[in-house]
């Protein structure tokens, strides 16, 4: 298991640092086929605070954990009054939720329901170049093969 948090940031200033941590971990992990629903679902998510937060500076704590098969951001706003699971409830009409339920494997919020974590099914990727040193030593392995059988 990997993690890695972003310091806290204002919530509208979060929106470069967290893609950016996003692109990275999409690329440390060759998730890259994943990098899009990802970073879709969380700027909706992060749009969807903005609009809906009335405190004048409401900032965020943003952390992400990698396993083998699961790419996991948890997302907690601090400095405004939100509750994520009467959220997830009272608006569900909301273009955002719906997109972030499509979007996602696992949502499920901590007790005192001021934060959100946000789970991916992912598969690792293998970097083009380590598949073909694989075929290049099965192909010589085939052809040292034919050698010792004639």
């Amino acid at each position: 298991m990997f993690y890695f948090e972003l310091e806290e940031l204002k919530l509208q200033d979060s929106y470069q640092p967290t893609l950016q941590m996003i692109e990275n971990i999409s690329d440390e992990f060759h998730l890259s086929n994943y990098f899009g629903t990802i970073s879709t679902a969380i700027t909706e998510l992060l749009e969807l605070l903005q609009q809906l937060t009335t405190s004048e500076n409401p900032s965020v704590l943003i952390s992400f954990i990698v396993e083998n098969t699961a790419f996991y951001a948890h997302i907690e706003l601090k400095g405004a009054h939100i509750s994520f699971p009467l959220l997830f409830q009272e608006a569900a009409s909301f273009k955002a939720i719906q997109a972030l339920k499509l979007l996602t494997d696992e949502i499920s919020f901590t007790k005192d329901e001021k934060a959100i974590s946000i789970g991916f099914h992912v598969k690792q990727g293998v970097q083009p170049n380590e598949t073909d040193k694989v075929k290049e030593q099965e192909t010589k392995v085939n052809i040292n093969q034919l050698k010792d059988n004639q």
